[in-house]
C-alpha cells in the first residue's frame, strides 16, 4: 500500500479491495468477491482473486469501470475451469470483508492487505477521476458520507 500523495496503488492487482471499500463507504455498495478455493490461508480463508463493489442495479465496479455483476460471476465460474476451484461471495459490509483482510501492515495470514483511512481516501479520489460519469455524486470527504464505516 502506498501512502496518500505518492504513486498510486495498483487497484487491479493487490489493492482492488481498497478501491471497492472506497465505493462501499461513499455509496453503500456491497462487495462481490471472487475466490480461488485452490489456496487457503491460516484459519481456512480462501485466496481472493478480485473484489468489486456492486450497485443496486447489478453493476460491478472496479478500477476498469462498470461491468455486469452476472457476467463477472459467470466468467469466473466458467464451466471450463474446475468448479471446485472458484467461488463467489457477496458481502454487505467492511466488517464482513474483514475476514479476508490483514489485521496489520506486516501480516501474512490473510489474502488482502491491511489498509488505512488515508488509503481509502486515495482510492476514492481515483474512483472520482475514473468513474465519475458512471456513478451518482461521490462524497468529497469520506468522513462526511452518509454511510457508516464499519470495521
Amino acid at each position: 500500500m502506498t501512502a496518500a500523495g505518492t504513486e498510486q496503488p495498483d487497484y487491479m492487482a493487490g489493492c482492488c479491495h481498497v478501491y471497492a471499500s472506497a465505493l462501499h463507504r461513499a455509496l453503500g455498495f456491497p462487495f462481490l468477491v471472487l475466490l480461488d478455493k485452490s489456496e487457503r490461508y491460516p484459519g481456512g480463508v480462501h485466496s481472493v482473486h478480485h473484489v468489486y463493489a456492486v450497485d443496486r442495479s447489478g453493476f460491478a465496479y472496479d478500477y476498469l469501470g462498470r461491468h455486469s455483476a452476472d457476467e463477472v460471476t459467470a466468467q469466473w465460474l466458467n464451466p471450463e475451469t474446475p468448479l471446485s476451484r472458484h467461488g463467489v461471495v457477496r458481502i454487505a459490509s467492511e466488517r464482513g470483508l474483514g475476514k479476508y483482510v490483514e489485521k496489520s501492515k506486516d501480516g501474512w495470514d490473510r489474502p488482502l492487505s491491511w489498509y488505512s483511512a488515508a488509503d481509502v481516501q486515495q482510492a476514492m479520489d481515483a474512483a472520482r477521476e475514473r468513474l465519475g460519469a458512471l456513478l451518482p455524486p461521490l462524497c468529497d470527504d469520506l468522513e462526511s458520507c452518509g454511510h457508516a464505516f464499519i470495521r
